[in-house]
């Protein structure tokens, strides 16, 4: 009996791997977003304080280029994990979708460094870190051997 969908449909089952490649990129990406949030607030406390901040102060900067980096290094987690599938197109939409999870994970951590501080941002990189290597376990769990 041919396939329902069409003959040269996948016979894999790639959710396993999708959701734990997604799990492993976000959860990265939200470790160094910690980070570099935590970086920036050190350096917003280290200089001294102006009336009107400067978007190229080096806290604006590392705002900008390490929220950069996070989501970069997201989107490159959700491209490796996802290159069993095969399929240029899904990996690099399911990798936007890893680095965009980063910004909005990123955006959430900051009300943690505003009840909790700097402890609690820093307890964010520990969980998302931990998050990433449980996912990235199950990334290798589920990639087929070849």
């Amino acid at each position: 009996m041919p396939h329902p969908l069409h003959p040269d449909a996948p016979t894999e089952d790639w959710i396993p791997l999708v959701g734990a490649a997604m799990a492993w990129a976000a959860c990265l990406g939200t470790a160094l977003m910690a980070i570099v949030l935590l970086v920036v607030r050190r350096l917003v406390a280290a200089g001294p304080a102006v009336a009107t901040p400067d978007a190229f102060a080096p806290p604006g900067v590392m705002l900008l280029l390490g929220s950069l980096a996070a989501c970069g290094a997201a989107f490159g987690a959700a491209w490796r994990g996802l290159r069993p599938i095969g399929n240029a197109y899904r990996q690099a939409a399911l990798a936007v979708v890893a680095a965009l999870a980063t910004l909005v994970l990123g955006f959430l951590s900051v009300p943690v460094h505003h009840f909790l501080g700097a402890p609690g941002l820093a307890g964010v990189a520990a969980l998302a870190a931990l998050g990433a290597g449980a996912a990235w376990r199950g990334v290798r769990r589920h990639t087929p051997s070849r």
